[in-house]
């Protein structure tokens, strides 16, 4: 019977060594748990902030898209002003040989005049 006790007891130290053990990697797995669900919230935030920067860089791609349409647009006005300015400056220079033939012309008719009345009067 003593050693019926003694194994008893054993026994029993061995099983309140298993349930401390137990407790012990029961709580080690709450630890890790509580640290995945840490990690798992913090990898959700740092997705929903690349989420936000992701729609700002794109938001700012557009911009820039459009910007450059804008420019080619202009770059294509600014030619065709250019052009027109050219046009309007080849236009001025003919005004301006026009008025200097037109004021050769009165000279010209002047001195008609002026010789045509000096033969007349002969």
């Amino acid at each position: 019977m003593q050693a019926t006790l003694a194994e008893e007891r054993e026994r029993g130290e061995e099983l309140a060594r298993c349930r401390d053990e137990a407790e012990a990697g029961r709580q080690a797995a709450e630890e890790q748990l509580r640290e995945a669900r840490e990690l798992h919230s913090n990898a959700q935030d740092d997705l929903a902030e690349l989420r936000r920067q992701l729609a700002i860089a794109e938001a700012s791609e557009e911009q820039l898209r459009m910007a450059k349409e804008a420019q080619a647009s202009l770059q294509g006005e600014l030619v065709q002003v250019r052009s027109q300015l050219a046009a309007a400056q080849a236009l001025e220079e003919q005004l301006r040989c026009a008025e200097q033939a037109s004021a050769a012309a009165q000279d010209e008719l002047a001195e008609v005049k002026g010789r045509l009345s000096t033969a007349e009067a002969a």
